[in-house]
């Protein structure tokens, strides 16, 4: 009798397996996010990725589940004390970008904040790469069912963007996201844009962005058009936390 009930459990359970999307049991294995300028993918091998900082570049020599300043597990990049101001992926020094046509990869990309980090976008001037980012979330589509990025923890973030010298409408932000939305729910994120002949911004979500907690600091630097925080569409909202922005042009745009 005994038996019989524990395999029409294990039965049960099998079935319930069963039922859950394909994409939901692998969505971590395959994705790939960029740290200062390192590729870190999840492979069914190393579900996983550990990393270090050492002198402001990213190296995956020496990481472990016990050491470590970055961790990356195909959904979420959690920063433990990192300091990124050497290298950059297509001008940001952390870059989620889904370079399959096609396919929006994950849905939502979780940054979770341990202790101080600080991360710096390139100083830029090159012909191929135009715009400078500290933290950049990209993908295809025209809508904001792109890549949601999500900012908490009980630790701090400094994101500043790079001088961008060349001319042209470009952008230097702290905290990007091209196609989707930022949510900001526990933390200190100081974010500044850096010297731009185009514009700049604090943060910049293209679609919304959500401000529920923790405490948001976002300033423009100098240039043409300079806000604190900028939203394209859809505005932004704030129900907790402690927001202060700053921007020649203005300080918040919507």
């Amino acid at each position: 009798m005994r038996l019989k009930r524990l395999m029409a459990i294990l039965l049960c359970l099998c079935m319930a397996l069963t039922l859950l999307p394909t994409a939901a049991l692998a969505a971590a294995v395959g994705e790939t996010i960029h740290v200062g300028g390192v590729k870190l993918t999840t492979t069914a091998e190393t579900p996983t990725v550990y990393a270090r900082t050492v002198g402001g570049a990213v190296t995956t020599g020496g990481a472990s589940a016990t050491d470590y300043n970055i961790m990356w597990d195909g959904t979420t990049l959690t920063l433990n004390g990192a300091t990124i101001t050497q290298g950059h992926y297509q001008g940001a020094a952390i870059s989620y970008y889904n370079t399959e046509s096609g396919s929006s990869g994950i849905s939502q990309l979780d940054l979770v904040l341990v202790g101080e980090n600080t991360v710096t976008g390139p100083d830029l001037n090159s012909s191929s790469v135009y715009d400078s980012y500290g933290i950049h979330v990209a993908g295809f589509g025209t809508s904001s069912d792109g890549t949601a990025l999500t900012i908490s923890g009980a630790g701090s973030l400094t994101a500043t963007g790079g001088t961008v010298s060349r001319s042209g409408s470009y952008w230097s932000a702290g905290i990007c996201n091209r196609v989707g939305e930022i949510s900001v729910e526990g933390g200190t994120v100081n974010a500044a844009g850096g010297p731009s002949s185009g514009r700049s911004a604090g943060i910049h979500s293209q679609y919304k962005l959500t401000i529920s907690g923790g405490t948001v600091n976002a300033a423009g630097g100098e240039s043409e058009s300079s806000y604190g925080i900028y939203s394209s569409s859809r505005g932004i909202t704030i129900s907790g936390g402690t927001v202060t922005a700053e921007g020649a042009t203005q300080a918040v745009h919507t």
